[in-house]
């Protein structure tokens, strides 16, 4: 086979590449060693690679420059370990850590690392830690030798608003990032960053689906996604609080859903339809041959948050604690730091790609996305006269300026104003 063949099998063996964007990667990375030959710089050096990243300013998105990034790093790994696949129970912690150790100084890589395991020790979310890690990561690489200077950072977020014009909450997530860096990391203050370009914040109303949009999508789904839209259309719920859920947040005796650090670290209970206790039972009868599955098998139990797996050691294998919504393939817990081999709940793609594929199905033109359900459900409530404070409770919002918004999308119909082609 020839070397991208035989990259192309390393990308398919990759947790976190899905196979539909293998092909991009492989065009990426072709499109980087031209651009390499043509420029005559060496390919397996980073200011290539920052060179080869800046010549697709203005004619590429954000995400494609940063699909083209992993895609390059991605290849520079494989590279430099001379073989075509890993180990399948290999960690993401131990892939990362080798791919970062490729394009970073080891004086950087241990500033990650640092950063990384005080963010765990602070037991934030490992979406949080996640996506901090990776802002600390493009910072690192956008500052070179000055990383500890403010003036650096405001650099840098002038950079992200003029070359990759961000959204004014991307740029605020980076700059949150940034200020738990300098304090876990370089131990010192951030320092005043008011001289930084900063991104303009807009304002967007909502996407909204009808109520006989909603009716149909429901209809034309099947399996575990349609009782998933099911429950976040009937609650408001947003998608990774659904893929969360356990057997014993389930309370049909009071109509309850119970939300368990939910955005913000925060419970709360919201509507659960009665219409759904025969089909969330059938669904439970079938992930309980899964459950007793992993009994006899001797695997793990499932991820409990914070130190209840101390508390309670054997609450992990407690059937209440299983996932309503199980993986149907182990894999390593990723805030473990001992290598463990556990079932997790579902990623939530599939979901993802069977709403969008169900939305064209039914002839639904709208932006929609699982987020639109949740949408939905509160639009929906105000229409049927609910006041904004029980909404506001039943999405969980901190403040009711974020759910003030759905009032935009009723006022004009509520109003009566009528557009004067009507009396044309």
């Amino acid at each position: 086979m020839s070397n991208m063949q035989v990259f192309k099998v390393f990308l398919l063996n990759q947790k976190g590449v899905y196979e539909k964007n293998v092909e991009y990667y492989l065009k990426r990375v072709v499109q980087y060693g031209m651009f390499c030959r043509r420029n005559g710089s060496e390919p397996y050096d980073k200011v290539s690679l920052d060179a080869y990243l800046r010549s697709l300013f203005g004619r590429a998105e954000e995400w494609q420059i940063q699909q083209a990034e992993e895609a390059v790093k991605f290849y520079w790994y494989w590279r430099s370990e001379g073989k075509s696949e890993l180990n399948v129970w290999q960690s993401d912690e131990e892939i990362r850590v080798e791919k970062l150790s490729v394009a970073f100084d080891v004086e950087k890589v241990e500033y990650l690392k640092k950063f990384e395991g005080a963010l765990r020790l602070q037991q934030k979310s490992l979406r949080t830690i996640r996506s901090y890690v990776s802002w600390a990561e493009r910072y690192l690489a956008h500052s070179d030798n000055k990383c500890q200077e403010t003036e650096k950072v405001r650099d840098f977020l002038s950079y992200l608003a003029l070359r990759h014009n961000v959204a004014a909450s991307t740029q605020n997530q980076a700059l949150c990032a940034l200020v738990s860096l300098f304090k876990c990391v370089f131990q010192k203050d951030l320092g005043d960053i008011s001289g930084s370009l900063r991104s303009k914040k807009s304002e967007r109303l909502p996407v909204v689906l009808d109520v006989e949009e909603v009716r149909s999508l429901i209809d034309v789904t099947l399996g575990q996604e349609k009782l998933m839209m099911k429950l976040i259309y009937g609650g408001g719920l947003r998608k990774n609080e659904c893929l969360r859920l356990r057997i014993k947040d389930l309370d049909f005796k009071r109509g309850a859903l119970n939300i368990r650090a939910g955005k913000g670290d925060k419970d709360r209970q919201t509507l659960l339809s009665p219409k759904l206790e025969g089909e969330v039972n059938a669904h439970i009868c079938e992930i309980k041959k899964l459950y007793d599955k992993d009994r006899t098998e001797g695997v793990e139990g499932v991820y409990l948050p914070n130190a209840l797996v101390r508390k309670y050691p054997s609450a992990s294998k407690d059937w209440n604690w299983f996932w309503l919504f199980p993986s149907p393939a182990l894999s390593i817990d990723p805030m473990c730091k001992v290598k463990t081999i556990r079932r997790h709940h579902l990623s939530g793609t599939g979901l993802s790609r069977v709403l969008k594929e169900k939305c064209k199905e039914v002839g639904i033109k709208k932006r929609c996305t699982v987020h639109t359900l949740r949408h939905s459900f509160a639009t929906h409530l105000l229409e049927r006269g609910t006041d904004l404070r029980t909404i506001q409770e039943l999405l969980g919002h901190e403040d009711i300026s974020t759910t003030q918004i759905y009032t935009h999308v009723l006022s004009l119909n509520q109003s009566g104003t009528r557009s004067p082609l009507d009396d044309l």
